[in-house]
């Protein structure tokens, strides 16, 4: 199911400091999600609970989008399922440490 495929990329996200990493990438990416274009490059501050919220979320939902991909089987190219915006953003990012990608999707069943 979606649910206990979401708990198996949360855990390997976690593992060995995998989440604080995509956090600290995610962050700088932001202000894609806002109408607003601000001028600085915001920074991870754990303090801040609206980023909190906000990372946490965004992550769920890449994850989600990673679970559904494999409960439908749409792990080669051309993929049949793609993101919004929002997602998109996320899972490039994500793929941008390949180590890190690759665990979850292991995790999640695949086999990249």
């Amino acid at each position: 199911s979606i649910s206990e495929l979401l708990i198996k990329g949360k855990k390997a996200l976690k593992a060995g400091g995998g989440m604080l990493t995509y956090k600290k990438k995610l962050v700088k990416q932001i202000n894609i999600l806002s109408e607003k274009r601000e001028t600085q490059t915001p920074t991870l501050d754990l303090d801040d609970e609206y980023q909190s919220v906000l990372l946490d979320n965004w992550i769920e939902e890449v994850l989600r989008f990673l679970a559904l991909k494999t409960i439908t089987g749409d792990n080669t190219e051309p993929c049949q399922l793609l993101p919004g915006h929002a997602i998109g953003v996320g899972w490039k990012v994500l793929m941008t440490n390949p180590s890190l990608y690759s665990k979850i999707c292991l995790a999640m069943g695949n086999q990249t």
